[in-house]
């Protein structure tokens, strides 16, 4: 307690130095941590989904003129593609909007019931639908429920209404919880859904790898391709993740975080220079305090308080 009373009287008695010192520091870790939020932010997106890394849409092009349908290929997945968990159809369209005297597209996806255990997503308000839910039930993107309806925190009775249907609310998704196709409205899937356009959505196992999911989709595709193969082409079969990474703003990133640690290690030498500076100005009153008896070690422990105090309020007000 001595060494930090007399570190703060002696601070006190530089309020240019003190102030400089801790403003060059708080600015230099300021930019450093923002850089380095925004990064992770871009790189790795957050999502609601359990182990999102492990959950892909299965890209299915098929030749024309051929026998081969979507929904047997869905049914050849369950059954030949044993690095995945789960895979379910999903069909996806864009639908008018009816929102007071405006209209707009909004993307709405149709899928089973069980397609939330699928992504491993709660509700952040209400619940999520079921197999005993009429067809009218919905839920929707958190997006979507405050451009409805704003920070309510009820869903009681509350709709939106997709052409000239009204589906009531059952759920609210969390923040994040949109597919890369854009749908905001997720609704049940109805009986003769294999007639409709759909695409095959997988969860890879968790002791299976992304990459062996590929090889087995890869041999699918061949063995397809010999039996339902046309001249206009093969069959494919290929993987996209549900959850994208920056990847197209990856370097510009990474150069930007590379500006802030220089930034912040200029600064470091400046506060540093700034306190060998303050060193040299304070030799005499030093040596006055080792004449009188003072020793080497309450002098440096007192130097090093010194510069604690700066670098955790310099911190502080970095983290702010």
């Amino acid at each position: 307690m001595t060494s930090l009373r007399y570190a703060l009287r002696s601070l006190g008695r530089s309020p240019g130095f003190v102030a400089i010192s801790i403003a060059a520091l708080a600015l230099g870790l300021g930019l450093a941590t923002t850089m380095f939020g925004v990064m992770d932010a871009v790189v790795n997106p957050f999502s609601p989904y359990r182990d999102a890394d492990k959950l892909h849409d299965v890209q299915v092009r098929l030749p024309r003129f051929t026998a081969l349908t979507e929904a047997e290929v869905l049914r050849t997945l369950r059954s030949r593609v044993d690095a995945f968990e789960t895979v379910l159809p999903v069909a996806f369209a864009l639908e008018p909007l009816e929102a007071g005297q405006r209209s707009r597209e909004i993307g709405v996806a149709r899928v089973p019931p069980e397609y939330f255990a699928h992504l491993g997503v709660a509700p952040k308000l209400g619940r999520l639908f079921t197999a005993a839910d009429d067809p009218l039930a919905a839920v929707v993107s958190l997006e979507l429920w405050k451009m409805l309806y704003g920070t309510r925190r009820s869903i009681q009775g509350a709709t939106v209404t997709l052409g000239n249907q009204t589906f009531h609310i059952v759920g609210v998704l969390p923040r994040g919880a949109t597919h890369p196709n854009g749908a905001l409205v997720w609704l049940p899937l109805q009986a003769g859904w294999e007639a409709r356009p759909f695409f095959p959505t997988a969860r890879v196992k968790p002791l299976a790898s992304v990459g062996g999911a590929i090889d087995q989709l890869r041999e699918l595709a061949r063995d397809l391709s010999a039996r339902y193969g046309s001249r206009e082409g093969p069959v494919s079969l290929n993987l996209a993740p549900v959850r994208h990474r920056g990847s197209q703003l990856k370097d510009i990133h990474f150069a930007m975080v590379g500006a802030a640690v220089v930034v912040l290690m200029i600064a470091c030498v400046n506060l540093a220079h700034l306190m060998l500076a303050r060193g040299f100005s304070k030799r005499r009153e030093l040596a006055v305090r080792m004449a009188v008896g003072a020793g080497r070690g309450p002098i440096v422990r007192q130097m090093f308080t010194e510069c604690a105090i700066i670098t955790v309020t310099g911190s502080a007000l970095g983290a702010l």
